[in-house]
């Protein structure tokens, strides 16, 4: 019984901190700077798109997820 106890114990101490473990606020606050950063991109994406040039809006996507990527600023 108490083994039961103890393995029911750890995984309720799992599952509580495995939400925790993620994202922390500093790395939470560095990916909204950088989806503001990058937002330029998306956006002149979207309004080529609407425009029917597909080229130059699949080139800005192309850049948009580069600079999500941290490959470029």
């Amino acid at each position: 019984m108490k083994s039961v106890f103890a393995a029911a114990a750890l995984a309720t101490a799992f599952v509580f901190t495995a939400p925790v473990v993620g994202i922390d606020d500093a790395e939470a606050n560095s990916r909204r700077d950088r989806i503001h950063v990058c937002d330029w991109y998306r956006t002149k994406a979207q309004f080529a798109s609407k425009r029917g040039n597909f080229d130059k809006s699949e080139f800005y996507w192309h850049l948009y997820r580069a600079c999500m990527n941290h490959r470029i600023d």
